[in-house]
């Protein structure tokens, strides 16, 4: 199950942040669920939106900044060239938010880790799924 939109979320995140935006990669906002394991605790969390960068995602539970997080990302359903599993990437917190749309829950932004190879994929094949790669976006100005 996903929904994907190929319209940037950079702007859900103004409201709430402090500061200019620092982003080096394009987002695309993403619904799916990702797998997230941190504090001894594991979720399937609402996807927020993704990069190449990082990733953004609803978790039941406040993770405190510069939290180390593991996550699975799943792969695009119904394309022949996906991959048949997840791949893992590790990643830090970076922002957390209290959820707009899902009371006692929050809005969490994370920085990858040196994502592998697979996981680079999955995210590209996210991106093209839409119709986009994540450089083209960034070239239209699509984040600014």
């Amino acid at each position: 199950m996903f929904f994907g939109r190929r319209n940037d979320a950079t702007d859900s995140w103004k409201i709430h942040g402090a500061g200019d935006e620092l982003r080096e990669h394009p987002r695309m906002e993403l619904k799916t669920l990702v797998t997230v394991r941190a504090l001894g605790k594991e979720a399937h969390c609402r996807l927020h939106d993704i990069s190449l960068g990082g990733l953004a995602f609803v978790a039941p539970w406040k993770l405190p900044p510069n939290t180390p997080v593991s996550l699975e990302l799943p792969p695009p359903k119904g394309l022949q060239k996906a991959p048949k599993g997840t791949a893992a990437v590790e990643a830090r917190v970076c922002r957390v938010i209290p959820s707009p749309r899902y009371a006692g829950s929050f809005q969490t932004g994370a920085r990858f880790i040196h994502p592998s190879l697979e996981a680079q994929a999955i995210i590209r094949l996210w991106f093209e799924t839409f119709g986009e790669s994540p450089e083209s976006r960034a070239k239209s100005g699509k984040n600014a």
